[in-house]
């Protein structure tokens, strides 16, 4: 969870300095990268859950 913390912190610092700089500062690649993050997240959190029951299963076998 730090980590998304961190990567969250960092993207919005990232986007703010980049908008001074350019002028230009437009949110929605801050919800595509919001969004991309999310989905990572939930998949990453659902095929670890799935990692670690196949390898109770292959223990207990």
């Amino acid at each position: 969870m730090k980590q998304l913390c961190l990567l969250a912190a960092g993207a919005i610092s990232t986007w703010f300095v980049l908008g001074l700089i350019t002028g230009d500062f437009d949110a929605e690649i801050l919800l595509i990268l919001g969004i991309g993050v999310s989905l990572g997240y939930k998949v990453g959190k659902r095929n670890g859950a799935q990692e670690v029951e196949d390898s109770m299963e292959e223990r207990v076998q």
